[in-house]
């Protein structure tokens, strides 16, 4: 059993500090050598790879992610001031979604660990701000 010294361990700690502050987006927490934590993702499957993408909020519905078979898990936050309302499958309305993510809220937030298919979305009204989409393919 290694022994790890303090300076290590500070550096294990601040891999799962949080750096969000409530009503703020996520920031993103690095490794100490300033590479990606997720660079590895997909619950330990090696060569995961990770793709950010920004999807501007529109009051019709678009498409946030098309069909990806590789896909092994994804994540919404909505940046927006209005209500995202998110469907698994094609073309989400305010009354056909799978689920409402709040705007720019501590919890505006979805990850989805299983669906491969295609994600829509459709804001409340068109505003300023977008939905930050991350998905992880094998």
């Amino acid at each position: 059993m290694a022994i790890s010294s303090n300076k290590e361990q500070k550096e294990q700690d601040s891999l799962i500090e949080s750096t969000s502050t409530p009503g703020q987006p996520a920031q993103a927490v690095c490794n100490p050598d300033g590479s990606d934590i997720g660079s590895g993702g997909g619950g330990g499957t090696g060569g995961a790879t990770s793709v950010v993408t920004s999807v501007n909020d529109s009051a019709s519905s678009v498409t946030l992610l098309s069909s990806n078979a590789a896909r092994l898990k994804y994540s919404v936050f909505n940046n927006s001031t209005e209500i995202l309302y998110l469907k698994e499958g094609i073309t989400a309305s305010l009354t056909n979604f799978t689920v409402a993510i709040p705007p720019l809220a501590q919890y505006g937030f979805y990850e989805s660990t299983s669906y491969t298919g295609r994600v829509d979305g459709i804001w409340a009204n068109n505003s300023t701000g977008a939905a930050l989409i991350t998905e992880i393919t094998a």
